[in-house]
């Protein structure tokens, strides 16, 4: 959700503010242009998986156990994700104002998500993806 901004239509596609509608009309014109591909928009990452719990229920004739859902899981969608062809970088991409940077939930995802990118890192064993956060 972008705070103190209005949602903005374009080609079909509706975008949380204006400047999210001029990114994407800049990174479509990279994409043309071969500079980035892939593009996708609000890609969703699992920033924390389910929590679980074994509960144990009497049927009538045995006793089973089951797994319930104790906590949903902690999601994230990116503004943009795309290939930079130039840095041979995946680019997690999010477009805020000054406003929303001050929102405690905000700070707290993004440092969720910038954990989640150093752990791919780490598998990969390179620097595959960043964050790029554009503040405007």
């Amino acid at each position: 959700m972008k705070y103190f901004s209005k949602k903005v239509t374009y080609q079909g596609i509706t975008f949380d503010s204006a400047k999210e509608r001029d990114r994407y009309i800049m990174l479509k014109d990279m994409e043309r242009k071969g500079a980035i591909k892939g593009l996708e928009l609000q890609k969703h990452f699992e920033l924390l998986p389910k929590q679980v719990k074994y509960v144990t229920i009497q049927l009538k004739t045995k006793t089973k156990v089951v797994e319930r859902v104790d906590e949903k899981a902690v999601g994230y969608h990116c503004d943009f994700f795309y290939f930079n062809c130039k840095t041979g970088q995946y680019v997690i991409e999010e477009i805020k104002s000054k406003a929303t940077m001050l929102i405690r939930d905000y700070s707290l995802r993004r440092k969720l998500v910038k954990l989640i990118i150093k752990r791919m890192n780490e598998q990969a064993g390179a620097e595959l993806y960043v964050f790029n956060e554009i503040v405007k």
